[in-house]
């Protein structure tokens, strides 16, 4: 049976890919090779960089294998690259903003090579000795690794288990608990300590599951792209008599709201970490996600007789570069705690934790909806916490509905949304790229059927994976 509006709202969104994607692909075929979210760290032996928004690339490397700069190249553009299998060298270089032609030229040195545009956003880069057809070898971006922090291990309790036992009987220290999900996170004096413990807790397995502290890196802000504000969302607080409020957890960096042009859907931040946060003049990742999800708001025509909906920014990162799985864990249940019924995780690592999974369960079976980004290299691997099954899983898509050129494209990727996202701070419009940015929008897209359609969370969810789900391509 067909609801009410269903279908002018199933219309209403396949016309929103489209617009906003070509207004999103503001410089063709090049757009589609922005990826400012969550960029792989390089080595430091092997730096190869696109500066966010613009094909200008810096590089410092010594006597690294031409395959593994590929490599590296096909991660930060998604570009489709070809290399004829004879050519092999070592490459040296160091320069700074340079062109793609520039750089391609100080990379390859006498190797011919062609980059060629496709249909979609992206291109295709052939390397060979003296034809093109010598390029047969596809070059194929290496999954990122999971990082963690060594000495410490966290371990999800059974319920008639005790964390300050479990610290006791292996001389460790608590460095944090999760009482929702009886989860605890130990520091051990070294990596042998933790090694051994872990060993020796899951040969008992009476305590629960043992995993790794896994590191999270913290996605990058916006470029500025113009000096001039951007036109208002056309957006209006809805009421409601019983007080009942959709609430929107937005799990990342800090939300600066002293920058931005709508603070009425703001609630007050959860933070972490203690500490001073002087006010900023560009805006961080948060701040472009709150005002991405607010887009998705304005652009489904949330009107003044929805329901009202609510931001809560959970900022776990503070003043630092990194975060870890635990403390995501920790946000999501400050969120579900501050009453989301949606959670935003616009972040995302290699590593699949068993603490992230049990909190998100937890709200899954209260009935929670979550949005994960894919990630922003174009391989299959799943990314975290995107890839659990009680996530929706966002990629980036191109005009024609397909994963954007850089964006993962695993099995486990659900839907798909515009990868670019306009932001407003200070005046000031900045740009931001990624599956970040395609998660943020269906988070309030999310939020908008809840208040237009009366759905509960996971029924938008529902709707949205029939409506946004992406083509995959074969393998």
């Amino acid at each position: 049976m067909r609801l009410a509006g269903e279908l002018s709202w199933q219309n209403h969104l396949r016309v929103w890919i489209l617009k906003t994607m070509r207004r999103s692909l503001w410089a063709g075929f090049l757009a589609g090779v922005l990826a400012v979210q969550a960029a792989p760290a390089p080595v430091p032996a092997a730096l190869l960089i696109r500066k966010p928004g613009t094909q200008r690339f810096e590089a410092k490397l010594e006597n690294v294998p031409v395959l593994e700069v590929l490599r590296l190249l096909h991660q930060q553009t998604g570009w489709e690259i070809f290399l004829d299998p004879q050519f092999d060298r070592q490459v040296s270089a160091q320069f700074r903003d340079r062109s793609s032609g520039e750089a391609l030229d100080l990379l390859l040195g006498s190797a011919s090579y062609a980059l060629v545009p496709d249909k979609s956003d992206s291109a295709k880069l052939f390397i060979y000795r003296n034809n093109r057809d010598q390029a047969t070898r596809k070059v194929q971006a290496l999954p990122a690794k999971a990082r963690t922090i060594p000495n410490e291990l966290v371990v999800v309790l059974k319920p008639d288990k005790e964390a300050r036992a479990l610290a006791s009987q292996f001389n460790a220290k608590i460095a944090g608990e999760i009482a929702k999900i009886n989860a605890v996170r130990l520091r051990f004096e070294d990596e042998e300590a933790a090694t051994r413990a872990r060993q020796l807790i899951e040969a008992n397995g009476n305590w629960g599951d043992v995993d790794a502290v896994y590191i999270v890196e913290r996605p990058a802000g916006p470029e500025q792209v113009s000096a001039a504000p951007l036109p208002g969302l056309a957006l209006e607080q809805g009421k409601a008599a019983d007080g009942r409020s959709i609430i929107i957890g937005l799990v990342d960096s800090a939300v600066q709201a002293n920058g931005m042009a709508r603070t009425d859907f703001l609630m007050p931040q959860v933070n972490l970490y203690e500490g001073e946060r002087a006010a900023a003049t560009t805006p961080g990742h948060g701040t472009s996600m709150a005002d991405a999800i607010m887009r998705g708001l304005s652009d489904m025509k949330l009107a003044g007789s929805d329901l009202p909906v609510r931001i809560l920014p959970v900022d776990i990162y503070g003043d630092r570069a990194t975060t870890t799985s635990f403390d995501v864990a920790r946000g999501i249940a400050e969120a579900i705690n501050g009453g989301a019924s949606i959670v935003n995780l616009s972040l995302g690592s290699p590593g699949e934790s068993r603490v992230v999974h049990s909190i998100i369960q937890q709200g899954h079976e209260r009935g929670v909806l979550f949005l994960g980004a894919a990630g922003n290299s174009p391989v299959i691997t799943p990314n975290y916490p995107a890839a659990y099954n009680e996530v929706l899983a966002v990629t980036a898509t191109d005009y024609a509905g397909n994963p954007a050129s850089y964006a993962n494209r695993g099995d486990f990727v659900d839907i798909g949304g515009p990868g670019t996202a306009r932001v407003q701070f200070n005046n000031r419009t900045y740009l931001i790229t990624g599956t970040s940015a395609a998660t943020a929008y269906n988070s309030g897209v999310a939020a908008a059927l809840v208040a237009k359609q009366a759905y509960t969370a996971q029924q938008a969810g529902a709707r949205m994976r029939t409506v946004l789900g992406v083509k995959l391509p074969q393998p």
